[in-house]
């Protein structure tokens, strides 16, 4: 029973899409679905990603996009379609406690 549930709720879930922008500086305030990266957009040398916590608890996520000084995560860009991913799963081990995937410029959601 539990399966069919969740089949439904993915099912009839919007999954809303989201944005990416690319700064040299983060900006002092952060929009809901838009997530900003921050380095070197000239050599597209990435360094942290920065964006609202989509779960709706308002906390600000930063992401090390560094990979020589762990815990990092990987962007990758589709430059045909414009979708973006990170690797692997963001996952808060305080506050809201959220796990979610961002692939194809868009959240989804774990169940754990």
């Amino acid at each position: 029973m539990k399966k069919i549930l969740r089949w439904l709720c993915d099912f009839f879930t919007f999954k809303k899409k989201i944005r990416l922008v690319l700064t040299n500086e983060f900006p002092r305030s952060f929009k809901h679905n838009i997530i900003y990266i921050e380095g070197d957009i000239k050599i597209k040398d990435y360094w942290y990603s920065k964006f609202v916590c989509p779960c709706g608890c308002g906390d600000i996520l930063t992401l090390n996009l560094m990979s020589d000084s762990p815990p990092s995560w990987s962007l990758d860009i589709n430059q045909q379609t414009n979708h973006f991913s990170f690797h692997p799963s963001i996952r808060r081990k305080i506050k809201c406690k959220s796990h979610f995937w961002i692939t194809n410029s868009k959240i989804i959601w774990c169940r754990d």
